[in-house]
């Protein structure tokens, strides 16, 4: 077999791909939860640096989550029209765009903190209420996919 017939058949076995995904949503899972640890009391010098590294990563990979998401639908067990079918499919992407549009808040934060040299607790806390609502809406994408691979 050559090594071309052995990436494909890993890809269409239905395990490369959920494990790189699965991988993904938890790295962007950790960087969340380090954004929401760190987002505490008075933030300036260092780990304002911190969190915009943390911030790009999880903009990183998002885009692995929704790349490697994308590929399992397109090259996965199931037909593509299983997915642009389903009431679920459509409620797991909506999920993964509002958890997007609401990154944008606390991004937006980071980067008006870095020109002002730093944050006080109260802009600190409020920040962080944006971030404890993507940490309480991200969880329901992998229920979303539970449910999909059942069939439901």
């Amino acid at each position: 077999m050559t090594d071309q017939l052995v990436i494909n058949e890993l890809l269409m076995s239905g395990f490369l791909l959920p494990w790189l995904h699965f991988l993904a949503i938890g790295a962007l899972a950790m960087v969340l939860f380090g954004e929401w640890v760190t987002l505490r009391g008075r933030i300036e010098g260092p780990r304002l640096a911190v969190l915009l590294r943390m911030d790009f990563a999880y903009m990183l990979l998002a885009g692995l989550v929704l790349a490697t998401g994308a590929a399992r639908a397109m090259l996965g067990d199931k037909p593509g029209a299983y997915y642009v079918g389903n009431p679920v499919f459509h409620a797991k992407l909506g999920l993964f765009v509002l958890i997007g549009l609401i990154s944008i808040v606390p991004t937006l934060s980071f980067f008006r903190w870095r020109k002002a040299g730093g944050a006080d607790e109260v802009a600190v806390a409020q920040t962080r209420r944006w971030v404890t609502a993507e940490l309480l809406l991200l969880p329901l994408l992998p229920l979303c996919g539970a449910v999909l691979a059942r069939g439901w």
